[in-house]
């Protein structure tokens, strides 16, 4: 199913085996939904640089997303030595933990 995904993406031609198993496996419904859910994590992250025009990611951009967690990371890690910890769901992850 990825296969032909990568291609659609890439603006490959299919091979004769393609759109059938394209057409069989929804391929362009999962495009649609890949492209959703990277719009929707970059929107998270505030990230809306990495978008084009119409809200799709722009390509070669892996290296920056990874530029960026790691620096991410690192920043919530001293923070995290500082004592300083962003919980999600405190009553769940940390119900004995002070909140302030």
């Amino acid at each position: 199913m990825y296969n032909p995904l990568e291609k659609l993406r890439k603006g490959e031609p299919f091979t004769d085996a393609d759109p059938a198993y394209s057409d069989k496996a929804l391929v362009s419904i999962l495009k649609q939904i890949h492209d959703d859910l990277d719009a929707a994590v970059l929107d998270a992250y505030g990230w809306q640089d990495l978008q084009d025009a119409s809200g799709k990611m722009k390509d070669g951009i892996d290296e920056i997303i990874l530029e960026r967690l790691v620096a991410l990371n690192a920043e919530r890690a001293k923070k995290e030595r500082n004592g300083i910890i962003r919980w999600l769901r405190p009553d769940y992850q940390a119900p004995n933990e002070v909140q302030t």
